[in-house]
């Protein structure tokens, strides 16, 4: 029943669901807390991005998974600095979806700790940091050409890029509509 009025809350999309939804993340139940940050991103009240947060932190890779998921749907900036925390974490999956995050956040502070997922050792790292900074184009223009080292010609390449990036990027979402 509650998974039931959870997943209902979720698509009333308002304050009162929020409410009822955050006192769930409470309860010594997994599978419940999981379905409860869900419904939580899902909701996307900004306002509870500091009550997801902590879960970041959890011990099940699941809930941080949940979390950072949560966080880049709701979009609220406060989580910036906890998700890049999780870039170091011991899961790889962890450090995914907070890199996924992080693009969606769309916040410039991310900018330095996804320039330096680049240098991983993991495709899948790297693929989605590059996605990320996508996301951030022209705000990630200066940082990644000095990173990179490069000069102007740079920038203007990093321009480019991020422009064939994001037609690429708009592309493959309009044919899987």
């Amino acid at each position: 029943m509650t998974f039931l009025a959870i997943e209902a809350f979720a698509k009333i999309k308002s304050q009162k669901a929020s409410r009822f939804v955050l006192s769930m993340l409470d309860r010594n139940d997994l599978p419940l807390r999981l379905k409860s940050i869900e419904a939580l991103g899902a909701i996307a009240e900004k306002a509870t991005a500091g009550n997801l947060v902590p879960f970041l932190d959890a011990a099940e890779p699941e809930l941080k998974i949940g979390a950072a998921k949560a966080l880049g749907r709701i979009g609220n900036p406060v989580a910036i600095d906890p998700l890049v925390v999780k870039l170091t974490d011991s899961e790889r999956d962890v450090r995914l979806h907070a890199i996924e995050a992080l693009g969606a956040i769309r916040g410039a502070k991310a900018i330095p700790a996804l320039i330096n997922a680049l240098r991983e050792q993991d495709e899948q790292i790297i693929a989605k940091s590059e996605w990320a900074l996508c996301e951030l184009q022209e705000l990630a223009v200066d940082p990644l050409t000095k990173a990179l080292g490069a000069g102007e010609s740079g920038a203007e390449n990093c321009r480019r890029w991020f422009a064939c990036s994001a037609a690429s990027a708009a592309s493959a979402r309009s044919s899987r509509s």
